[in-house]
Order: structure tokens, then sequence, then C-alpha cells
């Protein structure tokens, strides 16, 4: 017990030094007061030939995208690098998709576009031929509950533990049922 009232009151006083050291860091700068309507923020030109320097990247990426796909994909967007989500467009079928460069050209032909085919199942598995995907994951089946054998059990006089471990329920169930019959008091 008194080691968690020093250990408070420790961090207590760590934060108050934190907090004191903070407030020395931080400048507090006067803003001006009724900027004009007019103003801009500065605004920083582009170092001179950074245009053409996305352009050959573009050229050489795009060189790329016509092995794979003949053309009908273009990226809307620069190319930066290859771990760089880009915006593509499909001419073959219309829509435009997000995509990273290192999926669209890559050796993995699961991750490339596809025209009119989905991008994969709800599940995180990839669509093979068709375009509606059937999962093949198991459902859970539904509990069913005789209620023959629920009628005979309690005939027979069976205790609700002995019934719900016969019908593999859960025995509060069968104790709720058995408390709105009357057959037991809560």
């Amino acid at each position: 017990m008194a080691n968690k009232k020093k250990l408070k009151q420790r961090k207590k006083r760590q934060l108050k030094k934190a907090f004191k050291q903070a407030v020395k860091a931080v400048k507090v700068v006067k803003v001006k007061e009724g900027f004009s309507p007019d103003y801009l923020p500065p605004y920083k030109e582009l170092a001179v030939g950074t245009k053409a320097i996305h352009k050959e990247r573009d050229k050489g990426f795009q060189k790329e995208l016509d092995k794979v796909y003949g053309g009908t994909v273009k990226p809307l967007t620069s190319y930066v690098n290859e771990r760089a989500t880009l915006v593509f467009h499909c001419s073959g079928c219309g829509i435009n998709f997000f995509g990273r460069p290192s999926y669209m050209v890559g050796e993995n032909a699961n991750q490339r576009h596809r025209c009119h085919r989905p991008y994969g199942t709800t599940h995180g598995k990839s669509t093979s031929s068709s375009v509606s995907a059937v999962s093949t994951r198991s459902k859970k089946k539904k509990a069913s509950l005789d209620i023959a054998e629920l009628d005979r059990m309690v005939w027979e006089d069976y205790s609700y533990q002995q019934i719900a471990k016969e019908l593999q329920v859960n025995p509060k169930i069968i104790k709720d049922y058995f408390i709105r019959e009357g057959l037991i008091m809560k």
C-alpha cells in the first residue's frame, strides 16, 4: 500500500517537472491580429527541373505497365517509388482504382489488375476465375432443440443439468425454462 502511494507521488513530481520544462521550451510568439482577407501563406517554388525528373520516372513506369497491360492501364498520379499507392485508370473496364506499382507490375499475378474481375473475397482470398466467388468456409450449425426429447426428459424427472448435458445446450437456457414453467423456484 505504501509503495503505491510513493509511486503515485513520484509520478506526480515527474509530471510537474516535465510540464515546467515544456513551458520553458515553448516560445510564445504574438500573432499580428487582423490578417487581410486576401492573405496567402508563402509559397515555395519547386526546384528547377523537378517536373522533368517526374516525367522521366512516369515514362519509365508507363513502359513497364504497357508490357503487362498492353496500354490499357494508365497512372493518374506521378510515380514516386514502388511502395507508394497510386491511382490508376483502366480503359478496358473504365474504372479508377488504387494500387501499388510493385503489385501492378510484380511477379504475383493475383495482385495485378484484372478487368471486370473482383479483387478477392471478403475473407481475403483471391478469386481464380469467376466473377462471383462462393465462400467455402464452413458455417456453424445452429443448435436445434428437440422439443419432444425435452418433454420426455422433463416427465422422467431429469434435472436441468442432466437435460442440458444430454441435449448439449447451455444449462442456463434449460434452467430459465424450468423457472418459467414453475418446475423449480429461483
